[in-house]
């Protein structure tokens, strides 16, 4: 089974559509301690969510949340500025 229909089922199991934003960051911050592969697979599972399960404004928000500790993201990846200016 597709990896993305797994997650499109927990994320509408969660049912909390206002937090979707913590799934985007948390994601992204993972695959960003990882290699160009998964950064990638990342990449490739927001695409398939958005926009049936991810909303743009969620995305955004995810994104903003991670912009808002990049500070203390990069003493865990030194290259989290450079990464998500990607």
């Amino acid at each position: 089974m597709d990896k993305a229909v797994n997650v499109r089922r927990s994320l509408d199991a969660t049912e909390q559509p206002l937090y979707q934003h913590y799934f985007v960051k948390k994601i992204v911050t993972l695959a960003m301690d990882r290699g160009n592969r998964e950064k990638e697979a990342a990449s490739v599972l927001l695409s398939r969510l958005y926009p049936s399960h991810l909303s743009a404004e969620q995305i955004q928000r995810g994104f903003e949340r991670l912009l808002e500790s990049v500070d203390d993201l990069a003493l865990d990846v030194p290259a989290a500025s450079a990464d998500l200016a990607m």
